[in-house]
């Protein structure tokens, strides 16, 4: 029985067997009790068949211990790359370039001029609107301006010299709809949907990590009624739903749309942070972590604006993130070649297993033995052992006596 067992998983014998099926395809062809009984095998003699079934399990063998080991490479590379991030954004990864670059500009620098630029530049704005009405600002106008909350980092880890801890609000570009969650639901029906004009963002995109899949769109009069949620260029997207946490920067060459409301963007300030830095970040495990621990939603997990303007997040000096950056790329470049090769494998095994079947059958894989029974002549006794059987006369029933 196993010798027609591996005869059957034998390729070019399944497509001959697969050839003349009948059903609708796929998982419902079935093959017709008839075709399968007029199909024609090469049949060695009897024992040879048990070495050949000896040598096909004893090589098959060594070829899922082979598969049992690649395996269990999947399950490391994922600790790496997790290791790799949690290290990135403690400040491990990057100890040795810090100690070799010891004169960059502190991240409490970089913020400190950055809220300085900012409050200069709505000084300026402010009194162009005065000017623009022929009015002289009133006394102690300048206390209008609304400085960023400070953030209190007495209860957060350590940081490595030069880093800080800052919100959202800080490193979002100085603009107009920086931070910006996608529309309500009823302002973004399917109804309002158009076979081409502005592109709409969503899940899709950025769980896939690919910003040019999706055909839905928007007609001019929606985009220009939507148009706060407007992306464009380096704009980091965050899955809120679901699958949350998930990110998306966004390349240079985007058609033109908006978020939909499964969607938060972000617009960053590119002086104090680059948008890989951040999205890197949002997949590290301490993130998730904390994405885990406060998502609320019944069935699903969800995420907020709100939730994600009040975390505190680390960061680093601005040459500093770049290097981050390029250690993690190259990384996960390493881990996705490492990955490459197991699939290669993985498929290279799958052709030895038919390579090791196709030799079976070819009588190749094992040495012929003259002392064995020829096939020819173990069929011819097992047709004479079936016709005597045939021909044997029935015995006739015994009637049993009835007792009167």
């Amino acid at each position: 029985p196993r010798f027609l067992m591996h005869r059957l998983r034998e390729g070019a014998f399944r497509e001959r067997l697969c050839a003349d099926v009948s059903g609708v395809g796929g998982s419902l062809t079935r093959a017709r009790p008839q075709t399968v009984k007029n199909l024609e095998i090469t049949l060695p003699p009897f024992a040879e068949q048990r070495r050949i079934v000896s040598k096909i399990e004893s090589l098959q063998e060594r070829s899922s211990r082979a598969r049992r080991a690649l395996s269990e490479v999947g399950p490391l590379l994922e600790q790496f790359r997790q290791s790799v991030l949690r290290a990135a954004f403690s400040g491990r990864l990057t100890a040795d370039w810090r100690a070799a670059h010891r004169d960059v500009e502190p991240a409490t620098e970089l913020l400190s001029r950055i809220r300085t630029e900012r409050r200069h530049r709505w000084e300026q704005s402010e009194l162009a609107k005065y000017e623009a009405k022929g009015k002289q600002p009133p006394k102690n106008w300048q206390d209008e301006y609304k400085e960023p909350e400070l953030l209190d980092d007495s209860e957060l880890p350590e940081l490595p010299k030069g880093w800080c801890w800052t919100r959202l609000d800080d490193i979002a570009a100085d603009e107009k709809n920086a931070i910006k969650a996608g529309p309500f639901g009823s302002s973004l029906k399917k109804s309002f949907y158009v076979e081409s004009g502005y592109k709409i963002y969503g899940q899709e995109q950025v769980i896939n990590g690919d910003p040019y899949i999706g055909d839905y769109y928007i007609d001019d009069e929606k985009y220009e009624s939507l148009k706060s949620c407007a992306v464009k260029p380096g704009d980091l997207l965050i899955s809120l739903v679901g699958t949350i946490g998930r990110t998306l920067v966004l390349p240079e060459d985007i058609q033109p749309g908006i978020i939909n409301p499964r969607l938060i963007k972000i617009t960053l300030d590119r002086n104090a942070i680059t948008p890989p830095f951040l999205q890197h970040y949002f997949r590290a495990p301490q993130v998730l972590e904390i994405f885990s621990r406060i998502s609320h939603g019944g069935t699903m997990e969800i995420l907020n604006m709100g939730t994600l303007k009040s975390l505190a997040y680390p960061l680093p000096p601005l040459a500093e993130q770049q290097e981050i950056v390029r250690q993690i790329e190259d990384a996960m470049t390493a881990v996705s070649g490492v990955e490459g090769d197991v699939t290669e494998s993985e498929s290279a095994l799958t052709q030895l297993d038919q390579s090791i079947l196709a030799k079976a059958f070819r009588g190749e894989l094992v040495p012929q033995d003259p002392r064995d029974e020829p096939a020819s002549e173990l069929l011819a006794r097992i047709r004479t052992n079936r016709d005597a059987a045939t021909d044997k006369p029935k015995k006739k029933a015994r009637k049993k006596a009835v007792r009167k």
